[in-house]
């Protein structure tokens, strides 16, 4: 059942006498909205907007950086609200003409209070603020970890030690830019090789190694920002300067020329 209200805005009585704890609690969530003097407006489908702005983001698109920046800024109060909680972060759909795939942010806590998470703080939400973890904490977590998993009877697999080399070599040498590149270095046959990325990672060698080159680039462009974007997409493997775009931008969000001007301040900017 849902709360009804009289034109005028009181509150109208439902049928049948006594207030139910579903009508009750509706009840009381109205007078906390009221008193935080907050508004919840619905779309097409259940969304935050921003009725006081005009920008695509808030009234057509999808996506948009304040949008984002609102979503981090309330993740960053809940999980001050509730220490211990851990931040999912996960990818939705990415439609004909998007630049990149649909977000979602999640804060994850007990009821009870008990921390989940006794790792290093989240970046994504205090990039301004948290120092990088050092390699000591992250290997502490990683032995911890495997320790709980081994007292749950888990045990290891030593084709994840492949993944790994696989990987390492990835970023190790830059040069390799196709899978059959990368196949011929370690002596695995494509087929065999993207049935282990299909198992242990669950997704293509070639998806993850476009992503290694995509991050370097972005590296670069940001270490080097007036570089040739053409010369760039040779050095990646891409021979169309336009296809090597399209990826940098569903990946990092900008084109390359966008994340080259922010990278360079104003002054190329302008």
């Amino acid at each position: 059942m849902v709360e009804q209200r009289r034109s005028d805005g009181a509150r109208r009585e439902p049928s049948g006498g006594s207030e139910s704890d579903f009508e009750r609690c509706v009840a009381a969530h109205d007078r906390n909205m009221a008193r935080a003097g907050l508004n919840v407006w619905v779309g097409a489908e259940p969304t935050f907007t921003d009725r006081f702005s005009e920008a695509p983001e808030w009234l057509c698109e999808a996506l948009g950086s304040d949008k984002e920046n609102r979503a981090r800024q309330l993740m960053m109060q809940l999980r001050e609200r509730f220490p211990g909680g851990v931040v999912l972060r996960s990818l939705g759909r990415q439609y004909s003409g998007e630049g990149r795939p649909r977000w979602c942010y999640g804060l994850y806590a007990r009821r009870d209070g008990e921390p989940v998470w006794l790792g290093p703080p989240d970046r994504l939400l205090d990039e301004d603020r948290v120092l990088a973890p050092s390699v000591a904490l992250l290997r502490r977590l990683e032995r911890r970890l495997l320790h709980g998993l081994r007292a749950h009877g888990w045990t290891d697999d030593p084709r994840l030690e492949e993944v790994a080399a696989v990987y390492a070599l990835m970023l190790k040498d830059p040069s390799i830019t196709r899978v059959d590149q990368l196949c011929r270095a370690l002596g695995y046959s494509r087929r065999t090789l993207q049935r282990l990325f299909r198992e242990y990672v669950g997704v293509t060698p070639k998806w993850v190694l476009q992503r290694v080159r995509l991050h370097e680039a972005a590296e670069r462009i940001a270490d080097e920002p007036s570089a040739d974007a053409a010369m760039l997409a040779l050095d990646l493997g891409y021979f169309d300067q336009a296809h090597f775009i399209k990826d940098f931008k569903a990946v990092v969000g900008r084109s390359p020329a966008e994340y080259a001007a922010m990278c360079a301040g104003p002054a190329l900017a302008a």
